[in-house]
């Protein structure tokens, strides 16, 4: 029901911008443009791309959030706004391009197979995460947390990285008792505990730079959900 009211509200913002569009490039053209093939072609894939944009965002909505389908919009709204860009210039030169329907049909047909060959890659990425999913914690709470770092140390040699997560170790134990129930503070923890994963690879891999780098974004994490929970 509240997609449906979504939809509607969406529909008539939509026909306002489609009619608004309409009134003000036949207000400000005469008659002489109406006979040039150019002006039609420039106009026509205009409102193509206004209704691509609609059939999109309405008519493919519910059929995305039913079937795990996700259709890049911003890529839609990007190419909508190029047509319309690149259109009305070409209707503003169609007494200059005359009826050499060619030009802009060229033109935006280019743009429009550029949108399309992203869209599609859009759609092909957005699937490929969804089959493979980017690996998350095993972990967690914030004593596995803890426990976890105390494994870190047992197997690290290099005195710098002992001492480094030495450091947020004692940090974590000091806060160990906070809690909140404050949105910010969740998700504060789940990013410490993804870059705690990330640092377990990096030191199994012995990548140093990595290591430090991710001790530093941990770190700042325990600091900023130290400040939330107090």
């Amino acid at each position: 029901m509240k997609n449906l009211l979504n939809n509607k509200y969406y529909i008539v913002i939509w026909s306002v911008i489609v009619g608004l569009f309409n009134a003000v490039l036949f207000l400000t053209t005469n008659g002489s443009h109406y006979e040039l093939s150019s002006f039609w072609i420039a106009y026509g894939f205009i409102m193509l791309a206004f209704v691509f944009q609609l059939v999109t965002h309405v008519l493919l909505r519910n059929t995305n959030e039913s079937q795990g389908i996700e259709i890049p919009s911003t890529m839609v709204s990007l190419y909508l706004i190029i047509t319309v860009a690149v259109g009305s210039i070409l209707l503003g030169l169609s007494k200059v391009i005359g009826n050499n329907w060619l030009v802009p049909f060229l033109i935006l047909i280019i743009i429009t197979g550029i949108c399309l060959i992203v869209f599609v890659f859009g759609l092909m990425n957005k699937e490929q995460i969804k089959k493979n999913p980017q690996k998350t914690p095993i972990v967690f709470d914030f004593n596995g947390f803890i426990q976890l770092l105390y494994d870190l140390l047992d197997h690290v040699d290099n005195p710098q990285v002992r001492d480094q997560i030495s450091k947020i170790l004692e940090l974590a134990e000091d806060t160990s008792s906070l809690s909140s129930d404050n949105e910010r503070f969740k998700q504060v923890e789940k990013q410490i505990f993804e870059y705690a994963y990330f640092l377990t690879k990096n030191v199994k891999r012995n990548e140093l730079q990595n290591i430090f780098n991710n001790i530093n974004k941990i770190e700042k994490l325990l600091l900023e959900r130290k400040k939330i929970a107090e």
